[in-house]
């Protein structure tokens, strides 16, 4: 009788040390996933500071959409990139598909295209001083959907829970919100908050290599408009979109520690006309 109740004794204390170990184990692995997840921007920061991201995006709805491709050499630091529109594609009129080259720099944005031409002939126009009179409002490249660093920072608002979760493979995450969640943020800091106040649902798929440098990023959102309490207007009240719109965007990362020299075109390469329009032939 005492052999029994010392056996029994014995696998009650080893089944307590196992289920700590698991504890422990599953513990640290949430704080891992929590780390290498939420530290996606600050490791492309790091990683000598640059990447080549190609890169294909779409904004699309009942009306007016847009859609982008081409690949882009971004210094994430103090974010800048130099981009290279393979196709900039206005949908819902009869705007041809262009190619552009586009320097961001801070808060500037300038543009050279041989199909899109200021009056004055100048090669660059700077988007805050030239109206572009190509394509709809939804398939300006200001909107940024088409820019890695408008969809980053929301991996660092999820908590060690949400990390966890995420998780669905070795350096692979797949995050999911919807409106009013911790990750789902409520504004892109792009010029997308102008037409869209709500972001109704947001999915992130991350692939990172095993020094936790996102390899690829696929986004979708969901994003409409909600007319506020007081029926105050707030954004751009000239395009506010009666329907939901999709948003997709697709990023390849690559050759990572390039970081690109990226400097304003000479002031006397820049446009002062007040539009940019197609080049007639």
């Amino acid at each position: 009788m005492k052999k029994r109740v010392i056996l029994c004794c014995l696998v009650t204390v080893l089944i307590g040390v196992a289920g700590c170990d698991a504890s422990t184990g599953t513990a640290a692995e949430r704080k891992a996933a929590y780390a290498e997840l939420t530290g996606i921007q600050e490791k492309l920061e790091k990683a000598g500071g640059g990447a080549r991201v190609d890169f294909t995006a779409t904004l699309d709805g009942i009306g007016p959409s847009g859609g982008w491709e081409g690949v882009s050499q971004v210094r994430f630091a103090e974010p800048s990139w130099d981009t290279t529109y393979a196709k900039m594609i206005s949908k819902g009129d009869d705007s041809p598909v262009v190619s552009a080259r586009r320097l961001h720099l801070g808060n500037a944005d300038y543009y050279t295209s041989q199909a899109l031409k200021p009056a004055d002939g100048r090669p660059w126009y700077q988007a805050s001083e030239t109206i572009l009179l190509w394509g709809n409002q939804l398939a300006n490249p200001q909107l940024n959907v088409a820019d890695i660093v408008t969809w980053l920072p929301a991996f660092a608002r999820a908590d060690e829970s949400i990390a966890a979760e995420s998780k669905i493979g070795d350096h692979e995450y797949r995050i999911s919100c919807d409106k009013g969640s911790r990750v789902c943020p409520t504004q892109l800091g792009s010029r997308l908050d102008d037409y869209f106040n709500v972001i109704s649902s947001m999915t992130l798929h991350a692939v990172l290599n095993a020094d936790g440098l996102l390899q690829k990023l696929e986004v979708e959102a969901y994003l409409s408009y909600q007319e506020p309490p007081g029926g105050t207007p707030t954004g751009n009240p000239a395009f506010h979109p009666a329907d939901s719109y999709r948003a997709t965007a697709t990023f390849t990362l690559s050759q990572f520690g390039t970081v690109p020299r990226i400097t304003a075109p000479a002031a006397g390469d820049i446009s002062r006309s007040d539009r940019v329009d197609v080049k007639r032939s």
